[in-house]
Order: C-alpha cells, then sequence, then structure tokens
C-alpha cells in the first residue's frame, strides 16, 4: 500500500489491518529515515528501511506485522529505501515477503529503473526454492492487457485501458525469470476493486500499478486478490490485499439478509387444531 508518509498514519492502518483481518501489510513511499523495528499501535511491529539520517526524506519501505506474526519472524534484510526482504516461519511454512517501491516509470532513466528491478531480482534468487515467496509493492508500471508470451505471469483481468509500458515490462520480465504470477489479475472485479491509484480529486483517472506477485506453483492456493476501495487513508492509492491459504484473512462478503425459517411440526400441530371441531 503506498501510503503517501507514514507520518501519524500508524493507528489507522493497524485499525484498517484488524477489520479486514490482514496479518502483514506491506507499506510503499513511507518517507521514513533510517531503518530499525518497533512495536506500534495495539502491539502490532513496524519494520522500516529508508534513507540515510542525513538525507531529505523520501521513499521508504516497510511492513506491519500482526502480533502473532511478529512472533515468527525469522530475518530482516534492509536491502534499500526501496526494497526490504523478511522472512516468516509459521509451522512447517517459510514465507519471503519483498516489499518493494520502484522509480516512477517517467521520472528516471532507464538505468535507474534497470538498477532497482536488478536488486529485486538478486534477492529473489537468494530464496531457497522450497520457501514462499510474496512480492508486493507500488511497481509504477502498466502490464497491459493479456498476452503472450506471458499468459503464465498474467492474469486475464489488468488494466485493459492502458498500455504496457517500461516498468510494465520488467514486471513481467522479473515474473518470468523467478516464475511468479500477478495474483491481482487473476480474478475479476469491478474497477474499483482492479485500479489501484487514482489522481488527487479526479477519480477518473486511475491506472493499476500496484501488485501482488507469488509463485506460479502457489497459485491455486490464491483464494482472491484484490482493491480495497474507501479504504480511508490520506493517499493517492488503495491497498491490494490477497487472500491465500494459511492465511487468517477471509475475503469481505456482503451478508445476506437472513431467511424467514418455519417450523412445519408446529405449524402442521396448529392447522390441525384449527380443523379439528370443538366438541
Amino acid at each position: 500500500w503506498n501510503i503517501c508518509g507514514l507520518r501519524d498514519k500508524e493507528p489507522e492502518i493497524v485499525e484498517f489491518m484488524n477489520q479486514r483481518r490482514i496479518r502483514v501489510m506491506g507499506l510503499a513511499d513511507c518517507r521514513r529515515k533510517g531503518k530499525g523495528c518497533k512495536e506500534i499501535h495495539a502491539n502490532y511491529v513496524l519494520i522500516w528501511s529508508g534513507v540515510g539520517q542525513g538525507d531529505r526524506a523520501r521513499h521508504g519501505v516497510a511492513f506491519i506485522l500482526h502480533p502473532d506474526v511478529a512472533k515468527n519472524l525469522t530475518d530482516t534484510v534492509y536491502i534499500s529505501e526501496r526494497v526490504i526482504r523478511i522472512t516468516i516461519r509459521e509451522k512447517d511454512r517459510t514465507t519471503n515477503y519483498l516489499q518493494v517501491y520502484a522509480p516512477c516509470n517517467d521520472s528516471y532513466t532507464d538505468q535507474e529503473k534497470d538498477d532497482f528491478f536488478e536488486e529485486v531480482s538478486d534477492n529473489l534468487s537468494l530464496v531457497p526454492d522450497g520457501e514462499e515467496v510474496v512480492v508486493m509493492g507500488d511497481f509504477n508500471g502498466r502490464v497491459g492487457r493479456r498476452r503472450d508470451p506471458w499468459t503464465r505471469h498474467l492474469g486475464p483481468h489488468s488494466d485493459t485501458n492502458t498500455d504496457c509500458n517500461y516498468n510494465g515490462h520488467q514486471i513481467l520480465s522479473l515474473c518470468a525469470e523467478h516464475d511468479l504470477v500477478i495474483t491481482n489479475t487473476l480474478f475479476q472485479h469491478r474497477p474499483s476493486h482492479t485500479q489501484t491509484w487514482y489522481r488527487w480529486n479526479d477519480l477518473t483517472t486511475s491506472s493499476q500499478i500496484d501488485f501482488i506477485l507469488t509463485r506460479t506453483s502457489r497459485r491455486h492456493r490464491v483464494h482472491d486478490a484484490r482493491v480495497i476501495p474507501n479504504a480511508g487513508l490520506d493517499t493517492d492509492h488503495r491497498p491490494v490485499v490477497m487472500w491465500i491459504d494459511g492465511n487468517q484473512a477471509t475475503p469481505h462478503r456482503r451478508k445476506k439478509a437472513p431467511e424467514e425459517l418455519i417450523n412445519w411440526h408446529k405449524f402442521r400441530k396448529s392447522t390441525d387444531n384449527q380443523a379439528t371441531p370443538h366438541r
């Protein structure tokens, strides 16, 4: 979730995680200097990686972990102000989470963007084949419609209103290199549940530039992945959430109105009494 600066938003994010039963939340554009790990609101744990203390606060990536998940944190790698990796060991499953914040497609040189994706790729190569991988973040890239040769990695429900750009090609190449799939292109949803970025004060301009990736071999474990609209945070991005086996979070469904149940035994007894003449 690109939050446009962490500042005093921690309680709001924790409340959102509580409401949606989210155990691991990745954050981009935190604008928090340095790196570290600390307990925050309601015993949740914040882990962040930013620029040096002497630099202007910009970029920055982070995770917020549910207290129960934080107990199972086995490793943290502060890679840069754009990439951070953590490892969670729960029961017999080890999951490596990478939170990323890619350079803007139009504001940086191709070399700077190439260096970023190479950094992400190098860190993915360090993950053992038998462990889970989840890469999430603001990739600042548009992947366009599903097409060859990317059909294994790109689902049928990507943003078809925009063409693939430079960062988008880099995302797809990263997926092909490490056999990953873009989970929030797999499921059909209304635009409000697929578009991740909206221009400030202009909801008619939007795009899908935030993604969650996982191994294609784990695709069958993903139940849903979509945007949560109206999350209530001061940012022009909307959070993307993935529901997967082993994750306590469940997709929020609108509750159906309770159906009226009829006690047929009592009903028959009542009608029998009404049908029996008094003597």
